[in-house]
């Protein structure tokens, strides 16, 4: 991977031999491991084809049969959202649409089709992953908690700025007008002022298996920090 480039290159090692000019470039763009950890999934994309998932099997290191073809939408989009869940592996297909393939990739086992924008989906639990939504309203957006277990969605929770993150009991965290707070559905659990950040550069975000700290980092325009809340 290149300094500065959120790419991946994955070579076979068969055709390194071959003339480089004849030789098309396969990109993994999202890798996830399986809950169990046996199982690693890939998206790639190979020149101008469509994105496909695949599954590689740690012990043999042979790919299963089984895979997915993404075609992406017109408008067309770089982040697929791959997440292992209990039953399997769910990713975007596009900005409104989520599928869950079994561990094989032999099955689609349901779809959720019914969202606005998605711009983020993050695991929660073993089943559950919260997605984050561009809402209607300017200025608003929501996190939609998903079971993946079932069909239809577990919860909303509506809020205005930026969204950091979410636990496994659907608190959200989100920053706007210089405050970080908590909510969980319409109730502001607490709220105190933020530093002084950039969210919109926020990348590196996780709870702690307790889910008693929350780490995030931020950008100054200069440097990376990592705070500890």
């Amino acid at each position: 991977v290149a300094y500065g480039v959120r790419t991946i290159e994955l070579l076979q090692l068969d055709e390194l031999a071959k003339d480089s000019g004849g030789r098309s470039k396969t990109t993994a763009r999202e890798v996830v491991l399986s809950l169990s950890g046996d199982t690693l999934y890939v998206i790639t994309t190979t020149d101008d084809s469509p994105a496909t998932l695949m599954a590689w099997d740690i012990a043999s290191g042979m790919f299963k049969p089984g895979k997915r073809v993404i075609e992406e939408d017109t408008r067309g989009f770089n982040k697929y959202n791959l997440v292992a869940v209990r039953e399997g592996v769910l990713f975007e297909t596009n900005h409104k649409a989520l599928e869950l393939w079994n561990v094989e990739l032999s099955e689609c086992i349901r779809s959720w089709t019914d969202f606005e924008y998605i711009t983020e989906v993050i695991p929660i639990s073993e089943q559950r992953v919260a997605c984050e939504v561009e809402s209607a309203c300017e200025g608003e957006s929501k996190v939609i908690i998903v079971d993946t277990t079932r069909e239809g969605n577990v919860s909303t929770i509506a809020f205005h700025g930026k969204f950091v993150g979410c636990n496994s009991k659907c608190h959200v965290i989100s920053a706007a007008h210089g405050k970080l707070q908590m909510k969980c559905g319409d109730k502001v659990l607490w709220k105190i002022s933020q530093p002084c950040l950039y969210f919109g550069f926020s990348r590196f975000k996780t709870f702690s298996p307790t889910e008693q700290y929350f780490v995030f980092s931020g950008d100054d325009g200069f440097f990376d920090t990592f705070y500890v809340l």
